[in-house]
C-alpha cells in the first residue's frame, strides 16, 4: 500500500492542539470504478466532486495504522474529479485517542492504474472555519468539541484553491492494516419533534429515542450570528442538560448571513435532544443527528411475552448504539472501549447479532491487545494515551478472549494474543505473596471493580498493595480461562498449578464462617455481592458454600453489585441451581428493565439509578447492561 503516496500536512511545523487540515487534489479518470485508499491522523471527512463520501478513521496506533478502502464509483465522473479531504488532529493523548504526528495519506486507483496520490500534487491549507487550540472539552474521555464560523467559508470542496499551497510532507512511519471491521453506514436525518421555540431564537428539539450520529444543521438566518447547539440525555426544567460539573456538551456555530447547511462528520454526538440558542431570530428548516450505524443485522428473536420482547429490544438497540468504529461504553459521555464493558457487549452480540458479531468482537480484542503499557497491563482504554489502568480489566480481556474462542472456534486470535494473555498474567502473578495477588498501589493504578460499595476503588485507597478478594478471585478465573485456551491453541500453559494455589489461598483468607460468606478482605465481614458470585464463578467456593452464597444472593443478604455485574450474579445462580432461581433471575430481570421501560427509557442505562448518579451524569445509554440479551437466550426463551 502507498508506495508513491506520502504522509502530508499543510505545513511542515509539528502541529499544534486541535488543528484541522483542508486538502485538496484532482485527477483524471477514464473508467467507470475507482478506489481511494486513506488514512489520517486523527480522524478525516472525504469528499468527491463535492459529494459526501466517508468519514471515521478507525482507532488505532502508528504501529498498526488502519487504512480504509473507499468505493468512489458512485461519485465519480469521466473527466477531471475533485477529491476533497478534511482532517482533524486532536493534538493531545486522550482515553480514545494515543497522540501522533499530524498526517494524511492517501491513493486512488482505477483498473489496477494510480490515478492520484497524496504528495507534492496534493495542495493544503489550515482550516479557516474550525477554529484551533484550547476549544472546550466535552469531558476528559470524549475530547475537545469545536467551534464553526460560516462567514468565513468558501467552497473549497466543490472547487478553487485560495489559499491553498503544496501539502507539506510527514515523518510518520507506520505498519498498515486494512481496517478490520466494516465501514459505519449514515443513515438519513432522524425527523426531530419541536418541544418549544422562542421568538425563532431558542429551540428545544427531541429526537424522540437515544441516536448517535453527527449533527446537522439547515436554516437561513437574517444576519452573521453566534450560535449555542447543546446536546444530551437529559433535560432540565425544560433545557438540554448541556453543564454537568466539569463536562459541556455543546458547540459554537458562527452563522452567515443567508442560507446555512452544515453537517460536521469528525464528532459524532450521542444523545436524544438538541437545543439551539441565537442571538437572532432564524428559520430553522432541521436541527437533527444523522444515525451513524455498524452495518450487522439481528438475529431473530421472539419470546412469548410482550414484555419480556420489549426488554429484549431495548436492550438490542442499545448494543447497536453502542457499536461505533469500536465498542463503546456510552456514546454521549465517552465513547471509549473498556474491556470489561466490551466483554459484556461481546457476549450479548454473539447471540442477539447475525453470527455473533464475530469479526467486529475480533478486531476489538485484537487493537486491545496491542497497547504497549511497560507494567503489562491494558491501559484503561484502547487505543489509549492517557497513563492510566484498571488492573482487573486486563484480567476481563483474557476472559474475553476465552468467551471469543469458546463461541467462535477462531483458534488464529489467541494464537496471535498468546504472548500478551501470558504477559498480562505474569504481571498479576508476580504480585503474588503466600498465595494470594496483591492489587496495584502505584498512581496510574485504579483498583475498580464495580459502582458498588468498597468495590469502586475505595477499599484499594483504604488498603494500598493489600490483597483483596475480588481480584483473587478474578485472577483464578482467568488463570482457568487461559489454561482453556492454550489447550485449545496447542500452546503451552506457562502457569502450571497458580491457579490452585491462589484457589486454595483465596478461600482461607477471605472465608467468613460467621456470615457463610466470602469477604473484601482478608479475615474480613464485608461481604459484597460480587465478591461471592466470583467466589462461586472460580470455583474458591466449595459446593455447600455455592448453596449458601446463592440463598444469600437471592434473599439481599449481601452488599449489592451494580447492574453491570448482575450478568455475572445471574450466571453465578444458574451455576448453583438453574431450575430453582430461574424465576427470580426473570422477576429480578422484569423489576429492573421494566422501570427503565415505565420512566420512557428508549435504550439501557449505565447503572439503575440512571441519570441520577455520578452527580447526575449517569448515562442513559450503555450497552454493558444490555444482560437480558444473554440471558433470556441462556434459558431458552427466545424463538
Amino acid at each position: 500500500m502507498f508506495e508513491q503516496a506520502k504522509w502530508i500536512w499543510y505545513t511542515d511545523a509539528p502541529a499544534g492542539l486541535n488543528t484541522y487540515g483542508e486538502f485538496v487534489q484532482t485527477f483524471t479518470c477514464s473508467a467507470s470504478k475507482a478506489i481511494c485508499r486513506i488514512s489520517a491522523d486523527s480522524d478525516y471527512t472525504l469528499y468527491l466532486n463535492g459529494r459526501f463520501v466517508s468519514s471515521n478513521q478507525y482507532g488505532d496506533f502508528e504501529y498498526y495504522k488502519s487504512y480504509d478502502e473507499l468505493d468512489l464509483t458512485p461519485y465519480l465522473k469521466k473527466g477531471e474529479n475533485r477529491l476533497a479531504v478534511q482532517v482533524w488532529h486532536y493534538g493531545e493523548h486522550l482515553q480514545r485517542y494515543y497522540l501522533a504526528p499530524a498526517g494524511l495519506i492517501f491513493e486512488v486507483e482505477a483498473e489496477g492504474k494510480l490515478l492520484a496520490a497524496s504528495g507534492k500534487c496534493t495542495l493544503a491549507r489550515e482550516s479557516r472555519t474550525f477554529a484551533k487550540g484550547e476549544i472546550r472539552k466535552v469531558t476528559p474521555q470524549l475530547g475537545r468539541s469545536f467551534a464553526y464560523d460560516a462567514t468565513k467559508g468558501d467552497d473549497w470542496i466543490t472547487a478553487g484553491t485560495e489559499g491553498f499551497a503544496p501539502a507539506a510532507p510527514v515523518k510518520k512511519h507506520c505498519d498498515f492494516v486494512p481496517r478490520p471491521i466494516k465501514l459505519p453506514v449514515f443513515l438519513p436525518p432522524v425527523e426531530a419533534t419541536l418541544l418549544s421555540n422562542a421568538e425563532n431564537k431558542h429551540f428545544v428539539l427531541d429526537m424522540g429515542r437515544e441516536v448517535v450520529g453527527p449533527c446537522t444543521l439547515s436554516f437561513s438566518s437574517p444576519v452573521a450570528q453566534s450560535l449555542l447547539v447543546s446536546w444530551g440525555e437529559h433535560l432540565t426544567d425544560g433545557h438540554v442538560s448541556r453543564i454537568i460539573g466539569a463536562r459541556d456538551f455543546s458547540f459554537d456555530y458562527r452563522a452567515k448571513a443567508g442560507e446555512n447547511d452544515f453537517t460536521n462528520y469528525l464528532l459524532r454526538l450521542g444523545c436524544r435532544y438538541l437545543e439551539i440558542d441565537c442571538e437572532k431570530p432564524i428559520e430553522l428548516h432541521c436541527a437533527s443527528i444523522i444515525p451513524q450505524i455498524y452495518p450487522v443485522g439481528d438475529k431473530p428473536a421472539k419470546l412469548q411475552s410482550a414484555e419480556d420482547q420489549r426488554i429484549y429490544d431495548l436492550c438490542l438497540r442499545t448494543l447497536h448504539l453502542c457499536i461505533m468504529d469500536r465498542y463503546v461504553d456510552c456514546p454521549w459521555r465517552e465513547q471509549c472501549l473498556y474491556a470489561f464493558d466490551s466483554r459484556n457487549q461481546m457476549l450479548f452480540g454473539y447471540y442477539g447479532l447475525e453470527g455473533g458479531n464475530a469479526e467486529y468482537a475480533r478486531a476489538n480484542i485484537l487493537l486491545m491487545s496491542k497497547d504497549r503499557r511497560q507494567d503489562d497491563l491494558l491501559s484503561i482504554c484502547s487505543p489509549c494515551g492517557v497513563n492510566m489502568t484498571i488492573p482487573s480489566f486486563s484480567l476481563h480481556h483474557v476472559l474475553q478472549t476465552e468467551e471469543y474462542l469458546r463461541h467462535t472456534g477462531d483458534v488464529t486470535l489467541p494464537l496471535e494474543t498468546y504472548d500478551k494473555l501470558s504477559a498480562i498474567l505474569g504481571a498479576f502473578l508476580a504480585r503474588e505473596k503466600d498465595g494470594l495477588i496483591c492489587a496495584f498501589e502505584e498512581k496510574p493504578h485504579w483498583n475498580f471493580y464495580d459502582w458498588s460499595p468498597h468495590s469502586d476503588g475505595g477499599y484499594a485507597k483504604a488498603n494500598p498493595g493489600a490483597p483483596d478478594g475480588v481480584l483473587n478471585t478474578l485472577t483464578v478465573l482467568a488463570l482457568d480461562a487461559f489454561e482453556s485456551i492454550c489447550k485449545k491453541i496447542g500452546k503451552p500453559f506457562p502457569f502450571p498449578g497458580r491457579a490452585e494455589r491462589i484457589r486454595r489461598a483465596t478461600h482461607d483468607a477471605f472465608y467468613c464462617k460467621e456470615e457463610g460468606c466470602f469477604s473484601m478482605s482478608k479475615g474480613g465481614n464485608v461481604c459484597t455481592e460480587i465478591v461471592n458470585i466470583l467466589a462461586v464463578l472460580s470455583d474458591v467456593a466449595t459446593a455447600e458454600e455455592r448453596t449458601h452464597i446463592a440463598a444469600a444472593l437471592q434473599e439481599g443478604k449481601l452488599i449489592p453489585c451494580a447492574l453491570a455485574v448482575k450478568l455475572y450474579k445471574y450466571e453465578a445462580l444458574l451455576k448453583v441451581d438453574e431450575p430453582r432461581y430461574r424465576d427470580f433471575i426473570l422477576s429480578d430481570i422484569r423489576a429492573d428493565y421494566g422501570m427503565m421501560l415505565t420512566n420512557g427509557a428508549t435504550s439501557t442505562w449505565e447503572t439503575i439509578k440512571g441519570r441520577e448518579d455520578f452527580l447526575n451524569a449517569g448515562s442513559l445509554c450503555h450497552a454493558w447492561t444490555a444482560t437480558p440479551i444473554y440471558i433470556f437466550h441462556k434459558l431458552g426463551m427466545v424463538k
